[in-house]
């Protein structure tokens, strides 16, 4: 019974791996970028934060979310001040991502109930403008 599990497990994490693979290469593809840059780790990060910024935020939400990491795995914060500046990162990182997919979702021309709608299921959303007929109409900031 546990191999059962374990190989739905595995089929269903693979399955839904390909299929995110196919939505974030069909997304960028959609927006002018090569697909294959979904998947660079940090270039896909970066090449997202393009299709929806000006400017070098993807630069520092990169350099922000992996400062944080390296703070939560390698340091021991004991300090109540490394506490709070965790805190507060976090919660800017969030506003961030919060604020990232309702302009993700205006470029592909969806409103702000997909924009929700991406910052709740992030992964399943990015499969549906990728696969879907939603066209990319450009940067919101350029708009």
């Amino acid at each position: 019974m546990n191999g059962l599990i374990l190989a739905i497990t595995v089929v269903s994490a693979l399955v839904w791996m390909a299929l995110s693979i196919a939505g974030n290469w069909m997304m960028f593809k959609k927006a002018g970028k090569p697909g294959w840059h979904s998947l660079v780790p940090f270039l896909n990060v970066y090449d997202e934060f393009s299709l929806c910024w000006k400017g070098a935020y993807g630069v520092f939400f990169l350099v922000a979310v992996t400062a944080i990491n390296l703070i939560v795995h390698f340091v021991n914060p004991v300090s109540m001040v490394v506490k709070i500046i965790i805190t507060v990162v976090t919660i800017i990182l969030f506003i961030v991502h919060v604020k990232q997919s309702f302009r993700l979702a205006r470029s592909f021309g969806f409103g702000s109930l997909y924009g929700f709608f991406l910052v709740i299921f992030n992964g399943l959303a990015k499969i549906i403008l990728g696969l879907s007929d939603a066209q990319y109409i450009g940067n919101p900031c350029e708009a």
